[in-house]
Parts: structure tokens; sequence; C-alpha cells
């Protein structure tokens, strides 16, 4: 034992007798303990021993939610199961990350501990009802082999319950080994439940193996049964397929497609299925290097083909990464159903981008949902704020890291003119909107906001008076009646933050429920005074505030303290960040 360990006690000694000779028991004993004493079992129990009893615990009125927690926390830390909070949600995350280290063979702490109660087809089988993403490692020949051999059990749940197919490492399609990887890609894709593929390897020849024949050779006169593009009837090269199926394989759809490390091979093979690839609802790029103007033509032109068909289902794009803003235009004319686009661009050529005659319209898109990552030189305002007005529908806007060369007003004043009345979250991330806030405040008027986040803005630079700047904006935050996420990280607020009290008291108080002030250089004299002011006029609901990656650990014991004292008053989330490697900007608390 170590030196600093607390010594076991009794009752903790029991609950590992309990769990070391959990199959010599009497299940009806064990269940009639007290509910307390259950309630404290439930972390020491293994996740077969939780599987078997969760039914008539729950019988009683008993979660096995901590059970489940204390297995991922034993392996990911606290962190990793804060955001859990149902029962069914803990044990499904538990069982598929148990699952994917036992099937594999690797090795956790928790694994390693409860090895002989989890390499077993009986918990891979109870286990294999909660997976809903299988990840196939075409390497792990063995692995992936064994599931048409003695799991072929596992297998068969697999199919009923995995909706998402992950291949992370390439092979060729065309070895050996690589067999049993499509065997399982097939039986997942065409034979089970699963909808989405997702590629996060460079792996061309495995794409044109999965996307071959998708769409081809149906004519329109042949009705609707022969219009569905299928994934695949049978593998190539032939073998025969043991699925529990009469006739012959059925052909699966792809509705969500994921193309991680896109290469120029991988965007040609794409390319050429897409025309006629009607079951893609969702398709995200993400390509290695940025991509030429030739490239994104060409994948606009083979959208353009999609789109043309009254049986095109494509609604949602992501792109990554455009070599310029100009091409946004392109990709949207092309694919006019859209409503959501996601694109990251990144130029190293100085000057706007502006589109060319063939990329200008002024038609009206029907997106709900536009989130564009620039890193460019410069950034033509005139250029998003047109944009912004072919979308009068929009519901949410994410814009990270414009460079336009002037202040961002008119951007604001679009979004105000245009927008204002549909949207209902807006984040803006890295812009210098320090000279907007009299726009801001604009916009805050006449919205009807639900999220706002402006992250890194330098709201309060080169300001006299940096309390009363953030009064106005808290003033107008406050009187917007469906405004419940206001986030302000990385604004240097500093000691300013006390000012933010006001968002949960007076009239209107506001229905902010959710404040993220997290990497402000905030220290435990500034919410200290934030807890004193929330105690003299306390809000009507507990707001959570986020209060991660502010220094607390330069002076631990008394920035516990201030989290005490703010706790009454609302919920804090705080963490272990440690802050003396950072690049923390001092001059924020001068």
């Amino acid at each position: 034992m170590e030196a600093d360990e607390d010594p076991p006690t009794l009752q903790s000694k029991c609950f590992q007798i309990v769990r070391e000779h959990f199959s010599a028991l009497d299940r009806r004993v064990l269940l009639d303990l007290p509910v307390p004493v259950l309630t404290d079992l439930l972390p020491h129990l293994t996740a077969c021993q939780l599987d078997e009893l969760q039914p008539a615990l729950n019988l009683r009125g008993i979660s096995t939610i901590s059970g489940w927690k204390a297995i991922l926390q034993e392996d990911l830390g606290p962190t990793r199961v804060r955001d859990l909070h149902t029962e069914e949600e803990a044990k499904r995350k538990a069982m598929a990350w148990l699952f994917r280290l036992v099937f594999y063979g690797f090795r956790s702490r928790y694994v390693q501990r409860n090895l002989r109660n989890l390499d077993t087809v009986d918990f891979l089988s109870a286990a294999a009802r909660c997976v809903r993403q299988f990840v196939v490692v075409p390497r792990k020949y063995e692995s992936l082999q064994s599931l048409a051999a003695d799991r072929r059990k596992v297998l068969d749940l697999l199919e009923q319950n995995v909706t998402s197919v992950s291949v992370t490492q390439s092979e060729d399609p065309r070895g050996e080994k690589t067999r049993a990887a499509l065997y399982v890609l097939h039986r997942l894709l065409d034979h089970g439940r699963a909808t989405e593929l997702v590629l996060s390897t460079q792996w061309s020849l495995g794409l044109a193996w999965m996307l071959r024949g998708r769409g081809t050779g149906f004519s329109d006169n042949s009705d609707d049964s022969d219009q569905r593009p299928c994934k695949r009837s049978k593998l190539d090269p032939p073998d025969p397929c043991d699925a529990p199926t009469v006739g012959p394989c059925p052909r699966g759809q792809i509705g969500s497609l994921v193309v991680n490390m896109c290469d120029s091979d991988s965007l040609r093979v794409l390319n050429r299925a897409l025309p006629t690839f009607f079951s893609l609802r969702s398709l995200s790029l993400q390509s290695v290097d940025v991509l030429s103007d030739s490239q994104v033509l060409d994948l606009s032109r083979a959208l353009q083909q999609l789109s043309l068909s009254s049986r095109s289902s494509l609604s949602r794009l992501s792109v990554q990464v455009l070599p310029r803003t100009g091409l946004l235009g392109t990709l949207l004319d092309s694919t006019p159903g859209l409503t959501s686009l996601r694109v990251c661009i990144r130029s190293e050529t100085p000057g706007t981008s502006r589109p060319s005659p063939t990329e200008a319209s002024s038609s009206r898109l029907p997106l709900r949902e536009l989130s564009i990552q620039v890193s460019e030189p410069r950034t033509d305002p005139v250029l998003i704020s047109s944009l912004l007005r072919r979308c009068p529908d929009l519901q949410n806007l994410h814009l990270e890291r414009m460079r336009s060369g002037t202040s961002q007003d008119q951007l604001l004043r679009t979004l105000t003119d245009w927008n204002v009345h549909s949207l209902r979250t807006l984040v803006l991330e890295d812009l210098k909107l320090s000279d907007c806030v009299p726009h801001i405040i604009r916009l805050l008027r006449s919205c009807r906001l639900e999220e706002l986040r402006l992250t890194d803005c330098r709201l309060l630079e080169a300001c006299e008076d940096r309390e009363d700047r953030l009064r106005q904006l808290v003033s107008a935050a406050k009187a917007v009646p469906t405004l419940k996420v206001l986030g302000l990280a990385q604004n240097r607020l500093a000691k300013s933050v006390c000012v933010l009290a006001e968002l949960f008291s007076g009239r209107p108080a506001g229905c902010i429920q959710h404040l993220d002030i997290s990497s402000n250089f905030i220290q435990a004299a500034e919410l200290l005074e934030l807890a004193r002011r929330l105690r003299t006029r306390p809000p009507a609901r507990l707001p959570t505030l986020d209060l991660r990656k502010n220094p607390g650990d330069r002076d631990p014991e008394s920035w516990g303290a201030a989290l005490k004292a703010l706790r009454p008053f609302a919920s804090p989330l705080s963490d272990g960040w440690k802050s003396a490697g950072a690049m923390l900007d001092h001059v924020s608390n001068m």
C-alpha cells in the first residue's frame, strides 16, 4: 500500500469479496440488500455484473450510472464522464469503449484488471448491443476473421445495432488479409443497419471498392426499387456470403459519407460516384492538402449533376480545405438544395478573394446552418455579406478568423437587416469586434437568439472604461427573452468579470442558463467578488458558469474558497488546467 493511500474499510473489503465471488452468490439475497448499500456497491462491480443486475436494480428504482461512470473514469479520467447524465448514455459509452478494446486486443488499465471476465463471447455479445459505431481496422485480421468463425453471434448483433462504420487503416483490398475487413464491411453496410461510412485514412482503392457500382447502370425508366444506389451485392473477388438472408444479398444505402484525409485519387473516385449517389444526405470531405481551384470545380460539377436529379437527397455538405473564399458561391450554386454548409478556407495569397463572374449569384438559398472558418490574409466583407443576404432563413451561423482589414460592422449590419429574425445560434470566433459593440447591441435589440458566443473577439480591447462597455453588452443580452447561452470566452475579462452578475439580477433578470467565461485570466479575487454580487441579488435559477482554463492553480486554496462561495448561486464548471505552461496575456490583468 502506498504511504498516502487510505487503508481499505470493512465495507470496501466486503464489496471486493462480492465482486470476486459474484458467480457463487444468490442473486435474490444480493438484490434484497438495502438501497444505500447496493448504491455504494455499484462502482465496485465489473461491467458484466452491472449488465446482469441492471434490470433488477432498475425495478427497485436504483440507477447503475455510477457503476458505468466508474469504469470509464478508471480508463479515461473524470473529465470524460462529466457530460454523461443518464444511465443508458453511460452504459452505452462504457460498453462500446470496452468492446473495442477487448475485440481488438488492446489493454487499458480496466481491461487488464478484468480480462478474465471480459474476453468472452458472452461479454462481447452483451457489449455489441451497445455499439453504434464499429471501427474496422484492416490490419487486425485475426479479430475480424473471428466474426465469421467462433464469434458469429457477435457479428449478428453488430448488424442489428451498428449505424456507423469507420475505417481507420488502409490495405490493398485485393490482399488476402483484407478479405476479413471487406467481409465485415459488407455484412454491416449491406445486411445491417449502418447508413454512415467514415473513412479516416488515405485509401482510394478501398473507397472505390465500397462505392463501386453505386447508382450506375440505372435508367430513368426503371422502377423505384432499381433506382436506389446500392453498396455492393457481393464481395469482389467473389466470396460466399453466409449472412442469414434468403436470396441474393440486399443492397444497403449510405446516407452519410465522411472522407477524412481525402487525397486527389479519392476525390476522383468520389466524383465518379456522386452523379448517381441518390441516397447520400450528408457528405464531409477533409482534404490532405488545400484543394486547387480545378479540384473544387470538378467537385462542384459532380455535385451539380447529382442535384439535377429529383431523387437527390443531399442536404449537408462539409469541405476542408478550400483555396479561397470566392469559391463558396460555386459550391452553393452547384448544390442549391443544401440546408447545411461547413467550409474551411486557407490561402497564402495576399489580397481580397472576389468571386469570378461565373461564381456570382443572387438567388435565394435555403441554408439553415452555415459555418465558415477562414485563414486568409484578407477576406472581402462584401462577399460574405452578399452570401448572408442570400440566406434569409439562416438559423445557425459560425464565422471564425475572418480578416477583412476593416471593421466588421458591415457583417453585423447585414445580420441585423437580413438574418436577425431567423437566427437562433450565432458564434463569432477570433474576429476583432472591439469597435463593433454598438452594432452588436443593435442586433441584440431585435434578435431571437437562443445562443450567442463571442469568442476571442477582443471586446474590451483599447477601451478606457472596460466595465462600462461590458455593462452595455450585459444590459442588451439580458433583454433578449430567448437567450439561454452566452459565451464570452477568451476576451480578457479578468477584473471586469464581476459586472456579469448583472445578467441574473434586476428587471428584466434575463434567461441566461449557461455563461461561458473560460480562458479569461480570472483569478480567485475576481471570482469572490462575482460571488459577493450574486449573493446580494441571488439569481432566480442557478446558471451554469464555465470557468475552465482560468488560472485557479496559481492559488488553489483561494480558488477553492471562491468556488465554494459561488456554488449557492451558480453551478461552476472548473478543471485541473495547468496555467504554468500556457501563453497567457498579462496585459489583460494590468
